[in-house]
């Protein structure tokens, strides 16, 4: 389950980096992204460019966390960096939910929602192996 929990929020937050990078290069409208409040062309790219980076750097922790990528030295700081995923996740759903556009509604809550519940699963991941054996 935890395996499958690392594998899932990592391909979610590919994802999620490619779809940042589609509006950062104008393929998708930016109006579908936060709360279709950013009109300002540079304002976008300054965001869109910050989400991409963070959405990198969660890849990254995910991946560790996981045991993706075996960096013992970073997994103590991956395992914090988890919850506050987990939070920001949850935050994210209700941020979503009060969106303006429909597309934030019905696509991002149920994308957020599946994020929480993987880094939530990963969060608890000592737990979850100590209590199989």
């Amino acid at each position: 389950m935890v395996k499958i929990s690392g594998i899932v929020l990592g391909i979610s937050l590919l994802l999620l980096s490619i779809f940042h990078f589609l509006i950062l290069i104008k393929i998708l409208p930016s109006d579908i992204v936060w709360g279709g409040n950013l009109t300002d062309h540079s304002s976008i790219i300054l965001v869109e460019s910050f989400s991409l980076l963070v959405t990198l750097f969660m890849i990254l922790v995910t991946a560790i966390q996981s045991d993706l990528l075996k960096i013992f030295k970073l997994k103590k700081i991956a395992g914090i960096i988890i919850w506050f995923m987990a939070v920001y996740f949850l935050l994210n759903i209700i941020a979503n939910l009060a969106a303006k556009t429909i597309t934030e509604k019905l696509i991002f809550v149920p994308v957020a929602m599946i994020m929480f519940i993987s880094s939530l699963i990963l969060g608890l991941k000592d737990k979850i192996i100590k209590s199989k054996r």
